[in-house]
């Protein structure tokens, strides 16, 4: 007897609301707070009494009391009961779920996004994307914050308000996150979107500092040139690119940075 046969079995054996849950944090793929799966009425009062009883030998409740994580038993669980759903009853347990969170307060806004998604509501599903990766830089979070400004751009289909600065705040995250070689990429790719030469020339110093802390050194000295050649003047800020650029790989050189020559180097 397969795994799936003995879900399909237990499935069949539940209430209609019993399945009706399981449908949807199976859908999720994600653990699902308590708040968001218990009707309004009497909803604390489940919780503390084990809201979920009639699916809990599939189901399993992670901590007590509303915010309490409910999650499927096994990976197994969740797939046996995603073959037995159409794709029409996907999108609709995504939609339900997705409007039951975006009713409730101070829900996290990652938990909007994933089922708008789902439900192919992709507009909004960017948006609320947007706020979790806001949120998840306030809390230092910044790889979560990377995924979603990348769901963000992915969703909304580069139809955001400003492209550019969404760019930016997901190379600023991948760097803070230690990916660094991705950040460098993610600069560059957000300087396709700016015209002002300034910040053109900002993004690609990012990208070549992000390159060489990855240890790409071939893709620093590419993204280095190309910010020396949108400035006429090198900043302060600049001149160590300058540096690198044209003195790499010695250990010491004169330049404008400031830096003194090594009185080993050659005159």
């Amino acid at each position: 007897m397969s795994v799936e046969s003995v879900v399909k079995a237990r499935y069949e054996e539940l209430s209609d609301q019993a399945r009706s849950l399981l449908r949807t944090v199976s859908v999720a793929g994600q653990p699902l707070p308590q708040q968001l799966l218990l009707p309004r009425g009497g909803r604390e009062r489940r919780a503390r009494h084990g809201g979920h009883a009639g699916g809990q030998s599939l189901l399993r409740v992670d901590g007590a009391g509303l915010n309490a994580n409910v999650v499927a038993y096994h990976d197994r669980i969740r797939e046996g009961v995603l073959l037995a759903l159409e794709p029409e009853e996907r999108r609709h347990c995504h939609a339900g779920a997705g409007a039951r969170a975006a009713g409730e307060p101070d829900v996290a806004p990652q938990l909007v996004a994933s089922p708008l998604h789902g439900s192919g509501q992709l507009r909004e599903a960017a948006e609320y994307a947007l706020l979790a990766a806001a949120e998840a830089q306030r809390t230092l979070a910044y790889q979560a914050a990377a995924d979603s400004y990348r769901d963000a751009l992915l969703w909304s289909g580069g139809q955001l308000p400003n492209v550019a600065a969404v760019q930016r705040a997901r190379a600023d995250a991948l760097h803070q996150a230690g990916r660094c070689d991705e950040a460098g990429a993610a600069y560059l790719a957000a300087v396709e979107g700016v015209q002002d030469g300034r910040a053109r020339m900002e993004l690609q110093r990012l990208a070549a500092e992000a390159f060489l802390a990855a240890g790409a050194v071939k893709e620093a000295l590419r993204g280095a040139a190309a910010a020396l050649r949108g400035g006429r003047r090198p900043s302060r800020r600049t001149a160590g690119l300058r540096c690198v650029g044209s003195c790499w790989p010695r250990r010491a050189c004169a330049c404008a940075c400031g830096r003194r020559r090594s009185p080993h180097a050659r005159r």
